[in-house]
């Protein structure tokens, strides 16, 4: 994300006013990949009405849509982690891997989703060779991250604030575990959604 701002704020222009427009413009982009995605799936995974109110949980409330509406990197993980495990489930490994590897790149985060999302739908739906495929695919995508992670760790492993302490994801989780216990009742019917959640 921060190498996109950078990218487009320079061919904007350059300017201060030019990288804060970049943000802006990546902000919306990620906000309308994300509420795009709310859509999708949950019109293919329980029709109109189930589409109509997931996308308005998403868009109607703060915390559920705020870090896309600013274009926090770590929006990019909900949608990228989804799509990854969407073209797994779909056979269509390579797809798949450069979801997994984009959810990894634009977040550390992404390394415990999107790879771990395609790992339990692998066992749940007995895909060995696609999970190898996919697995090597993303090792050699992430290997210059990786790398540069490694040789930055010192910086990495600094205190950056108390966000676990945020009320705001525990609540939500609360509400969907209701729904995620309905969904193991049959897990590999539900492969997709017990492998995103």
């Amino acid at each position: 994300m921060h190498v996109a701002i950078g990218a487009l704020g320079r061919v904007l222009g350059g300017t201060g006013d030019a990288y804060v427009l970049s943000n802006s413009i990546l902000s919306l982009t990620q906000w309308l990949a994300a509420a795009l995605t709310v859509l999708f799936f949950a019109r293919r995974l329980g029709g109109d009405r189930a589409a109509l109110f997931a996308v308005a949980l998403f868009t109607g409330t703060g915390p559920s849509s705020l870090s896309f509406s600013v274009g926090l990197p770590s929006g990019w993980i909900f949608i990228l982690s989804a799509w990854a495990v969407w073209f797994f489930v779909q056979e269509r490994w390579v797809l798949a891997a450069l979801c997994t590897s984009g959810a990894c790149y634009v977040h550390l985060g992404g390394f415990a989703t999107a790879p771990v999302g395609v790992l339990v739908a692998a066992l749940l739906l007995r895909r060995w060779k696609s999970l190898v495929a996919v697995g090597l695919t993303v090792g050699v995508l992430t290997l210059p991250y990786v790398l540069h992670f490694l040789r930055y760790r010192e910086w990495y492993i600094g205190e950056r604030g108390h966000v676990a302490a945020d009320m705001a994801p525990p609540l939500i989780y609360l509400c969907a575990l209701p729904a995620l216990l309905v969904r193991l009742r049959h897990p590999v019917r539900n492969a997709l959604l017990v492998a995103w959640a």
